[in-house]
This record gives C-alpha cells, sequence and structure tokens, in this order.
C-alpha cells in the first residue's frame, strides 16, 4: 500500500516530496507559489462541508456545545479568579472567543478524521510543542486562526491526540507581536487618556444620569450633537486602552483548571482537554489587569452603554460593561454592518442579540427575538449617506470584492463561499464586453488573507484598475456610473441606500437566507439588481450600462430598492433628533 504524506497547512517548510502529496484543503495551496505545489501533483481534499445539510448540521451541534459550555466554563473561571459572575457576564467577556474556538476546533478535527478515514496510512510533519503559542485576547485567536503556523498547531495536537506519531519541527522566523505605540503617537495616546480621565472624574459624580457611548459609528460632529440634545446626558468614551504589555503564562495554576463535563464523544473529550492551555491570557493571566485598566479608563457606572462594534474584541469594554449589566445599567447593542438580518445563520448577531437589552437594527425583523430589536430608527453607520441617484454624464463600473478567511473561524461559514467566488471571476470577465471589461475598476478587500485577490485580477485582465480600501468606498461609489458587488456584505446596503445604480449577484446556495428575509431579495432579484450567475449579472451590466438614468429610475425598480432598503438599509431625514429622543426616552424610562 502506498504510503501518502498529508500536507496540512501552506507552510511548505513542514512538506515532503518523499511520498505522494495529499492537501488537506486549498488553504495549503497559496496562488503566488503554485509553481511549487503545481508540479507535485498532489490532491486536494474535498471538503468534509461540501454537503450543506452535513455543514448546517455541524453548525446546530456546535452551537449547543457552546451553550454547554458556557456556564460550566463560567463556574471554572469563578473558582480561578475567586469570584461570583453570572453566566451573562462571562457571556459577554468570552462568548464571542468560545464561539469561535468550538468551530475552528470542530472544524480541523472533522477535516483531519475524513482524511485519515479515507488515507489510513499517511504521515506527516508537525509543529514542535516549544513553538506553541496561547493567544493574547480574542482578536489575537482570531488574526491566528487567518495564518499557517496557528492551524499547523491545531492539527498537530489533533494528530498527537488521535495516537499518530510523526517527526515535527520548529517554528523559524516565528513573528513577535508588539504592544507599543509609534513615537508619533504617544503624545497623542498621553492626551487621550488625560481626556478620558477627566471624563471618567466628573461622571462618577453624576449618579448614572448618562448614556456612554463606545465605537457608535456616529461621527464625531454626531456624537457632539446627541450631547446637547440630551442636555449633556449622553458621553462619546474617548479612552483608548494601553498597549498591554505581555502577561506571562502561569501553566502552574493553567494545569489547575478543569471544566467539569461528561464528553459525549471523542471531539468533546478533546475539546475539554485542550481547553485550559487555549483559552486566551486575558481571560486568566491577565484577567485583573484588564479589570484595573477598565476601572481605569470607564466611570464606575452609568445608565446605559452603547456600542455598535466593541463586543466581539475589545477586551477592556467588555469587561467594563459585563460589571455595569450586574450593577443594572442597560447595554444597548446596534448593527455594524449590512450582512445582519438575512443570512439563514449569523453567529455574530445571535451574541451580540444575546448579550444586549435593546440591539437596533437596519430595518429587519427576527423571530423569536422581537422583544429586543428595535427596527424604526436609521443605523448610525448610514447617517452618512447622502443620495447619489443614476447619472450618464459619469464613466466606469465599480466592482466591490471580499474576502474570507483561507481556515474556517465560525461555523457555518466554510471557505466553499470563498472558493466559489474566486472561480465567478473568469466567468464574469469572459460574460462582459470589450466595452465593459475597459470601464472596469476592482476594489480589493482591506485583508486579502492570502488568496492573493489582486494578482488574480491581473492574471485575468492584465488590464485592470485595481482599487485599495485607502480610497473611502463612499468617495469611490461617487466616481462611477455604475456599482457592482459579489457578496452580502456593507457596501451593497450602502450603495442602494444612496441610490446608486446597482447590480448584485452570488450564489444563492452557499449563501441562504432566513425564510423572512426571503422576500425582501426575491424582490431585488424580480427588479433585475440581483442575480445568481456571473454571466448573468455581466449579460445585465453591457445592457444597462450605456443608459443607467433610464434603467434605474424606472419606477418599478426604485419602489424595489426602497422596498428592500425600509428593511435592511433605511435611511431617514433628522437622524440624530430621533436618536436624541430614543435615548432620552430610554433615560426618562429608568428615572433620573
Amino acid at each position: 500500500m502506498t504510503r501518502y504524506f498529508l500536507a496540512t497547512t501552506a507552510l511548505e517548510d513542514y512538506w515532503t516530496s518523499s511520498h505522494p502529496i495529499i492537501f488537506l484543503g486549498e488553504w495549503c495551496k497559496l496562488y503566488n507559489r503554485r509553481d511549487q505545489w503545481a508540479p507535485l501533483g498532489g490532491e486536494t481534499l474535498p471538503s468534509p462541508w461540501r454537503d450543506r445539510s452535513r455543514l448546517i448540521e455541524a453548525y446546530h451541534y456546535g452551537y449547543r456545545l457552546y451553550e454547554h459550555l458556557l456556564p460550566l466554563l463560567a463556574n471554572t473561571l469563578n473558582a480561578f479568579h475567586g469570584t461570583s459572575h453570572s453566566s451573562h457576564y462571562w457571556r459577554i467577556i468570552l462568548g464571542s472567543w468560545l464561539q469561535a474556538y468550538v468551530s475552528a476546533s470542530y472544524d480541523r478535527y472533522v477535516c483531519l478524521t475524513t482524511a485519515l478515514n479515507t488515507y489510513p496510512d499517511i504521515t506527516t510533519i508537525g509543529l514542535s510543542a516549544h513553538s506553541f503559542s496561547t493567544p493574547v485576547d480574542t482578536m489575537t485567536f482570531l488574526l491566528q486562526l487567518n495564518e499557517d503556523s496557528y492551524n499547523l498547531q491545531f492539527y498537530t495536537r489533533i494528530l498527537e491526540a488521535l495516537g499518530f506519531d510523526f517527526p515535527r519541527k520548529p517554528l523559524v522566523n516565528a513573528l513577535t507581536p508588539t504592544h507599543h505605540a509609534p513615537q508619533s503617537e504617544k503624545f497623542k495616546n498621553l492626551l487621550r487618556r488625560f481626556s478620558a480621565f477627566t471624563q471618567k472624574t466628573w461622571l462618577n459624580t453624576q449618579e448614572r444620569r448618562f448614556i456612554i457611548l463606545k465605537d457608535s459609528y456616529f461621527s464625531r460632529r454626531d456624537e457632539l450633537r446627541l450631547f446637547l440634545k440630551t442636555r449633556g446626558k449622553v458621553w462619546p468614551n474617548i479612552s483608548t486602552p494601553s498597549h498591554r504589555p505581555f502577561v506571562a503564562l502561569d501553566q502552574q495554576r493553567r494545569n489547575t483548571l478543569a471544566v467539569e463535563t461528561r464528553p459525549e464523544n471523542e471531539f468533546e473529550r478533546l475539546l475539554v482537554h485542550f481547553l485550559p492551555q487555549d483559552i486566551p491570557i486575558t481571560f486568566i493571566e491577565g484577567f485583573n489587569y484588564i479589570r484595573k485598566e477598565a476601572q481605569e479608563n470607564y466611570p464606575s457606572s452609568a445608565r446605559a452603554i452603547f456600542s455598535s462594534n466593541s463586543w466581539h474584541y475589545d477586551e477592556t469594554f467588555k469587561q467594563w460593561a459585563a460589571a455595569s449589566a450586574e450593577q443594572g445599567a442597560l447595554l444597548l447593542g446596534a448593527q455594524h454592518g449590512g450582512n445582519y438580518g438575512s443570512p439563514h445563520d449569523f453567529p455574530s448577531e445571535d451574541h451580540e442579540i444575546a448579550i444586549t437589552d435593546k440591539f437596533y437594527t437596519w430595518g429587519w425583523e427576527k423571530n423569536g427575538a422581537q422583544t429586543k430589536l428595535v427596527t424604526n430608527l436609521p443605523p448610525p453607520k448610514l447617517s452618512l449617506i447622502k443620495a447619489i441617484g443614476a447619472d450618464n454624464r459619469k464613466d466606469g463600473i465599480l466592482l466591490a470584492l471580499t474576502t474570507r478567511s483561507r481556515y474556517l473561524v465560525r461555523l457555518p461559514f466554510d471557505i466553499e463561499a470563498a472558493v466559489d467566488r474566486i472561480g465567478r471571476y473568469p466567468r464574469l470577465v469572459a460574460a462582459l464586453s470589450e466595452t465593459s471589461r475597459h470601464k472596469l475598476t476592482v476594489r480589493t478587500f482591506e485583508i486579502e488573507h492570502g488568496w492573493y485577490i489582486a494578482e488574480r485580477w491581473r492574471d485575468i485582465l492584465p488590464r485592470v484598475h485595481i482599487e485599495t480600501t485607502a480610497v473611502p468606498f463612499l468617495d469611490s461609489l461617487q466616481q462611477y456610473r455604475l456599482y457592482v458587488c459579489d457578496h452580502q456584505g456593507t457596501t451593497y446596503a450602502e450603495a442602494l441606500a444612496a441610490n446608486k445604480p446597482t447590480i448584485l449577484f452570488w450564489n444563492y446556495v452557499l449563501n441562504p437566507l432566513r425564510p423572512e428575509a426571503e422576500k425582501y431579495f426575491e424582490c431585488l432579484k424580480t427588479a433585475g439588481i440581483l442575480y445568481d450567475s456571473p454571466e448573468a449579472a455581466a449579460n445585465a451590466i453591457n445592457i444597462v450600462y450605456p443608459d443607467v438614468e433610464n434603467w434605474w429610475n424606472n419606477p418599478e425598480r426604485q419602489e424595489a430598492r426602497q422596498y428592500f432598503c425600509e428593511h435592511f438599509a433605511r435611511t431617514a431625514p433628522h437622524t440624530i433628533d430621533l436618536w436624541a429622543k430614543e435615548f432620552n426616552t430610554l433615560l426618562n424610562q429608568q428615572g433620573t
């Protein structure tokens, strides 16, 4: 029987050519290194999640396991830190990390066991144990999930725990993160900390008669207007967490961590075994440091805390918000991107709704969460949107792209959608007319996650103009005659809210909708705005580009756009007046 070598990541130092090679997944094959892996002629194993029913089943299993582990981990951490916080407190602090950790761990386990079932006699090269790392915080963990060496660590430990013996190598040229601020920023940071201290000192005398905004997505000007319209009762928090020094791992104390549960299968046994070593430093060794930092940067109490984008990665904010909630403060969340409210399953949305008392959407509703959702206020993110309209005097087609990590970060968002989207690029170009190709500008996503999108596009269309996120999106949107988008995200909602002539296309099968959202997207399909295939989208682009004004201003198409925006991209005049009224109502309900 032939023995195969299993390449688990894109790190070529951990490959060998002494055996026929098997690639665990598409993430192993970097586009800019195809001259290295293509000649090897190896087989790439199909994703176990190509069966979408299996993917959804895995997502629900992971979510149930997350909900099972959360209160148990809360008990463990309370005992470890000598505290008595509620499960809700710990959900706020570590829920986002635990969600992703369970998802990523299960994905790596399933991919490996599927490969082993197909090729029982394999060898591989793993990572030396002394090169293993523990994430500093939630953000570090998610960043590490996007890079190869941390995933090699995942695969190495799972294979070892399953009883496999294989050679290992240390990590060479490992990057060491730094927490030092650039010299030019030190004065600004000092000024911010002084201002934050002054603000906190004054607010601590006000007996919780205020609402704090943190990463609200309101502009600074609008935050000032809210302050004035509420007579000084709505305050933007201006503090920034300090650049934290590393806190050393306390291996001896970590060895005492144990989640009291009875694993129901092999995966759960491995997960519970790995968890004490994988839980980020900010929840263990750095917990008291973060708590002190929260006390230094935030007021001791507040009537309510409002944030659009701090619930997942800002550890200092999360500790303060969790402690404030236990003191009776209301937690107010707000949607910060355009992909909420429509995907069939969206764990980040579920988490934010679960930890907040009120959650402000862009207009959509959700079965089972109606008591928390506020749907009738224009979102802060869209408060600066100005109507653009159709204009034949403008020139060019702007195509906005996105990318997803090469490795699964959260179920049910596997990499199949990313691979499918990349495969649609040449199909779109082939179906565009020569005129449309010359008009095309491709706007790449801020982080490419190793997909080398710009390089792929230049190979497809050598003279294509590439635009980066260094150009503000709304500024760019103003310049072009037609906007095209290949994914559900923020930019397509912003474009529709701005009444910009827009063509959308994505794979309906890989982007399933929840039932209550289907009719709104069906309306876009009927109006000729949303398409399933790149060929259909290209055909529409070719037809409408010469006269977007007549096409876009069609009454039925405008009615469809407005109907969609009422539920997924709501805007309104006098936005700040409406929000000031909402905040004043909350303050009056709670008393003054």
